[in-house]
């Protein structure tokens, strides 16, 4: 079974989500609860992922992932 820590050593892209200005999706897990949010950094930890059920906060975001932000979408 996959754990949340898995997640932040897989090669990864996310993009944002149309609906939602602060949660990003990936096509990596598309069966699985598996989203990222951008907090209110830096009263909160920058980045929440969220998988299967679990939780994990974290400032900087893994090297193997790209994050597309909505600035940079054309």
């Amino acid at each position: 079974m996959m754990k949340i820590t898995d997640i932040l050593k897989e090669d990864i892209e996310w993009f944002p989500l149309e609906s939602n200005k602060r949660i990003y999706v990936c096509n990596a897990h598309p069966t699985k609860e598996c989203f990222l949010m951008m907090n209110n950094f830096p009263e909160e930890p920058f980045w929440t992922l969220f998988f299967c059920g679990e939780f994990l906060n974290f400032d900087d975001e893994p090297k193997q992932w790209k994050i597309t932000y909505r600035n940079q979408l054309t």
